[in-house]
């Protein structure tokens, strides 16, 4: 097998943050697995039905709630040991506010100097009103 190419500009950090995907469809819970300062992928239960851009909610570590709006880059299907499925979106940040910037930022490099990703409690759809 060849060596994969890497064209992120961004290092990403394992991180599990919730995640709230909004679109004109309805709202999609799933968990951010990886995190940059330009994108992330984020895991659901199912594929999400993606228009052009969509709104991300997440709660970073510190319970900081972060709006952002992103784009589908890729989407796929993933089968773990033959039992577990799971869908998964790569996802470009397209607007970030400043505030939001300096979290993603820290927490990046946060979890670049840490083994395992922070475990944080699930953020459901249905609470998140915005």
């Amino acid at each position: 097998m060849y060596p994969r190419t890497e064209y992120r500009t961004c290092p990403r950090a394992a991180i599990e943050w919730p995640a709230v995907i909004m679109t004109l469809n309805g709202q999609m819970d799933g968990t951010i697995r990886n995190l940059s300062l330009s994108g992330a992928f984020i895991a659901c239960a199912e594929m999400p039905d993606l228009g052009d851009r969509f709104v991300l909610v997440t709660q970073a570590d510190d319970g900081m709630v972060l709006k952002l709006t992103a784009e589908k880059v890729w989407s796929a299907n993933f089968n773990l040991d033959g039992k577990t499925f799971f869908s998964g979106v790569g996802v470009r940040f397209t607007e970030v506010s400043e505030d939001d910037h300096q979290i993603i930022k820290s927490a990046v490099s946060h979890h670049l100097s840490q083994s395992k990703p922070h475990r944080h409690k699930l953020l459901k759809a249905t609470v998140v009103g915005l």
